[in-house]
Order: C-alpha cells, then sequence, then structure tokens
C-alpha cells in the first residue's frame, strides 16, 4: 500500500483503519512499527519534506502526524496555486487529482479518538 495519490491523511487513515483490524492478532502494529510503515509507504517527496522540516525528530506519534499532515496540506496548496498560475497562460483549466485545498492551517485540537486514556 502506498500514498499516490492520495493525501497524507486519507493514506495514514487507511493505514490504522487495517491495523485496527488486526487488533489481537500478532501482526497488529503498535505506535512505533505504524509509524514505521506509513514513512515506508508515503509519498518520497513528502518524506524527504518532512524530514527537512525535522518531522523526524517529534517523538509522539499522534504530533508526528500531525506535523506531517501540515507539510502535505503546504505541498499541495502550493502545487494547486502553481496550477492555477497556469491557467491564464494557457486557457485551460488542467484536471485536478484532489480536491481543492484551503491555505494550511496549525492542528490546534486533536480529534477525541485522539486523546489518551490515563491509567488508573
Amino acid at each position: 500500500m502506498t500514498q499516490d495519490p492520495k493525501s497524507f491523511w486519507e493514506f495514514q487513515i487507511t493505514v490504522q483503519s487495517a491495523n485496527t483490524l488486526l487488533k489481537g492478532t500478532p501482526h497488529h502494529l503498535d505506535e512505533a512499527k505504524l509509524r514505521k510503515c506509513i514513512e515506508a509507504s508515503m509519498d518520497k517527496v513528502l518524506y524527504v519534506q518532512a524530514m527537512n522540516a525535522k518531522c523526524n525528530n517529534i517523538i509522539d506519534f499522534y504530533d508526528w502526524l500531525a506535523e506531517v499532515k501540515q507539510v502535505d496540506d503546504k505541498k499541495r496548496f502550493e502545487c494547486e496555486q502553481a496550477i492555477k498560475s497556469l491557467v491564464p497562460l494557457t486557457g485551460t483549466t488542467p484536471p485536478l487529482h484532489h480536491p481543492p485545498l484551503l491555505p494550511p492551517q496549525r492542528l490546534t485540537t486533536l480529534p477525541s479518538s485522539w486523546r489518551r486514556r490515563k491509567a488508573s
């Protein structure tokens, strides 16, 4: 399974969903192995950009996901802007392979499913 042509976020959801189905089996991956699996299969350009943005220094899995998402959103937004800038030159609109993006925004709150349960 590889990321192309999905966004990073769609891709990691697919990988985590598959991993969830494996829960309770010897094939289920912990967060460290899951991260390595996602890194190995993600878009190679995004991987390099994430390394340049020092995402590899982020220890927490969910913080890492959020930061790589930001890098991917920025990359996709810039690509879309470049495509839009060509429209006046060619007079035609090239087909887009992904939905239009809004400018990248920081993820300020994590989804409730990401909150860890405290051990009692």
